[in-house]
């Protein structure tokens, strides 16, 4: 496909759609070419997640002008050396081995960890994906729930469909109901595929395909997708490539792809060699149980496990701990200023317990269980509605901590309820909330400041407003809100802001919007 810009004989081939909107080969070439007349003179390029379409612009016309590429988005805390040395724009003339693409993944310390790819590896890996799931296909449609500016959405949103003649609609899906095309390859992560899946939502159009990687799929939500469409899902990493895949729900292990050959197996670690990454072996980070010569199933992370007070303790197993309780649907573990933190997200008994008892005394309760079992246990502790994941389905630590570390109570959420522009969100403000105290004595009742906090909050959530400034207009103050009172929140999302109402026993306690807009638009 990239030889084919080089000739005319493709022009007419609608190679990218927006919505509606079709865009051919031409189309395309004439928008490379005018966004290479607004690059920096410089021989890097850094490209961002935030416009699908912009994205795919770029990044050809970063190759065709042999720039070196860096992906990232605003939150990558990496340095780059930028040098001037701008390369003219030339559609026939380029070595996909010396045009290299970064990509950024999570590091310690607040680093990003920087991952040097070619062009090379990521053609081979599109071409071999193509060989193994698409080689009878035609007019196919490939959308997708997240960004292009990560391995996962570069390689599945993009680079396959591109190599192997497919058509990239670059309009981000968001709900289930965008979703309307036939033909439709979906690409997403597994945290979107499973509130699909528990609220029992259903796509307006059935996808084709559904391809998912990032964490493991779990097997009720597989089960709830192949019913209507072929589900895949991939294991792999940002610095090996694909790795391996599963095609079934009642597959135990998943297969390796044919070109990733291994080395070495020892200690449960393997050792991988393929022509999607430059070096000459990999070592997994996770810990698998193999059988020759391609199955594999992934038993653990090896870099979950955290040093604590000068002990090794593993995240995973105390994670795998709270969630056999009676009490946790799930749980998240990490290291937060040298204690352990855990998030929880409670089930309906658990949520009863914290009605009754407060949140203290449920994460002591918690806590007691966990001393039982564990010399390190956590310290710090907050239920959650969930584990907050990333665009690209990896539990979002940076959201996580932030909750942690901001001097507010959260609020216990009941259940959340999504649909196309809008969101409902029960809730308790609990009686022990921090926000409480002070306001009044005798005769505490929910500061204002706080319901508009929750509003951003959640409006983030669901909308990702938090690009904007905290805006608010026409907010009404009507009834009070008191300690352990179950309130819903309700956001209709628009174009330019978020209209919300707080509601209690169908009486209106606060209303008003919020603006997407910057004060001075």
């Amino acid at each position: 496909m990239f030889g084919n810009f080089a000739s005319n004989n493709f022009d007419n081939q609608i190679i990218l759609s927006h919505g509606e909107v079709k865009y051919s080969l031409f189309d395309v070439k004439k928008m490379v070419a005018e966004k290479f007349n607004t690059m920096p003179n410089q021989k890097q390029i850094i490209i961002t997640g935030e416009d699908n379409l912009d994205f795919v612009i770029t990044f050809l016309a970063a190759v065709f002008s042999k720039k070196e590429i860096y992906l990232t988005d605003n939150n990558t805390n990496c340095d780059i050396e930028i040098s001037t040395d701008n390369q003219p724009l030339d559609f026939e003339d380029f070595e996909p081995e010396k045009i290299y693409v970064n990509f950024f993944t999570s590091g310690s310390g607040g680093k990003s960890k920087l991952v040097k790819k070619n062009l090379y590896n990521l053609i081979r890996e599109a071409e071999d994906i193509g060989k193994i799931f698409l080689t009878n296909e035609k007019d196919l449609r490939f959308c997708s729930t997240t960004t292009m500016n990560h391995l996962f959405g570069c390689t599945f949103h993009f680079m396959t469909p591109f190599i192997n003649g497919f058509v990239i609609d670059t309009t981000r899906i968001f709900y289930p109901e965008n979703v309307k095309y036939d033909n439709c390859f979906l690409v997403s992560s597994p945290s979107f595929l499973d509130k699909i899946s528990k609220y029992e939502l259903n796509f307006q159009t059935p996808p084709k395909y559904i391809i998912t990687a990032g964490a493991k799929l779990h097997n009720e939500t597989f089960e709830y997708f192949e019913k209507s469409s072929k589900v895949i899902e991939i294991y792999g990493s940002t610095e090996t490539g694909v790795i391996a895949h599963r095609e079934s729900s009642q597959d135990d292990f998943l297969t390796l792809f044919e070109n990733v050959k291994v080395l070495d197996y020892k200690d449960c670690i393997l050792t991988i060699k393929s022509d999607y990454f430059q070096e000459d072996k990999a070592v997994l980070s996770d810990y698998t149980n193999y059988i020759e010569p391609n199955k594999l199933c992934v038993v653990s992370r090896s870099d979950r496990i955290l040093k604590i007070y000068d002990k090794r303790i593993s995240a995973e197993q105390i994670e795998k701990f709270l969630k056999s309780t009676d009490l946790v649907e799930d749980a998240y573990c990490f290291k937060l200023n040298e204690k352990l933190a855990a998030a929880i997200v409670l089930n309906n008994k658990g949520k009863d317990l914290c009605i009754a008892n407060g949140q203290s005394a449920l994460a002591k309760h918690l806590k007691s269980l966990c001393l039982n079992n564990f010399e390190i246990v956590p310290q710090k502790w907050r239920f959650l509605p969930e584990i907050y994941k990333t665009c690209a389905g990896k539990v979002d630590k940076d959201k996580i901590t932030e909750i942690f570390l901001t001097n507010i109570s959260f609020p216990l959420v009941l259940e959340q309820r999504l649909l196309d522009n809008t969101a409902e969100i029960d809730l308790i403000f609990p009686k022990n909330a921090n926000f409480f105290k002070g306001h009044f004595p005798n005769f505490p009742v929910l500061p204002g400041v706080v319901s508009l906090y929750f509003v951003t909050f959640f409006s983030n959530i669901y909308f990702e407003t938090s690009t904007a400034p905290q805006i608010f207009r026409k907010i009404k103050f009507s009834k009070l809100i008191y300690p352990n009172q179950k309130v819903t929140i309700e956001l209709v999302n628009a174009e330019k802001n978020v209209a919300f109402e707080m509601i209690s026993k169908e009486d209106v306690c606060v209303s008003g919007i919020l603006s997407k807009e910057h004060l001075y638009d």
